[in-house]
């Protein structure tokens, strides 16, 4: 006997559906034309490991925030907002200072503050050094 072929999301009113090849298990199965698990088991799957990846990803970049937090907290006894150190001390740690809690910017003095938790620094790129300030509670 020869099996039918059947072409992906293509509608066939003999079957009541588009014709769709699940995600998760990758079983062919009929249904709504923008449907794309075949059962509850497959779309609860998929939720759930999307969820998983959501909240590992989150855990990573919080980690980062926290390390440079800790090494900005080693650095600021040497410039305590006031003396400039080289930006060097930070770039050497291979951080990612791309993730921060916030970004403000000084209204006397117009820096930009890069914020860690409870430390942040203002970066003078011209000659390559930071300041690090504690943040007040």
């Amino acid at each position: 006997m020869d099996e039918i072929k059947y072409i992906v999301d293509k509608y066939y009113p003999s079957r009541g559906g588009y014709y769709h090849i699940c995600i998760v298990c990758t079983r062919d199965f009929f249904g709504r034309e923008n449907k794309i698990h075949c059962s509850d088991k497959c779309r609860y799957h998929k939720n759930n490991k999307n969820s998983r990846n959501k909240k590992l990803e989150t855990r990573k970049e919080f980690k980062q925030i926290a390390l440079i937090n800790e090494v900005l907290k080693t650095y600021y006894p040497a410039s305590k907002g006031k003396t400039p150190i080289s930006v060097d001390v930070l770039t050497n740690k291979q951080l990612d200072f791309t993730l921060m809690t916030r970004i403000t910017k000084d209204e006397k003095s117009g820096l930009i503050m890069y914020q860690y938790l409870d430390y942040s620094f203002s970066h003078n790129k011209e000659n390559k050094t930071i300041i690090i300030y504690k943040i007040d509670e």
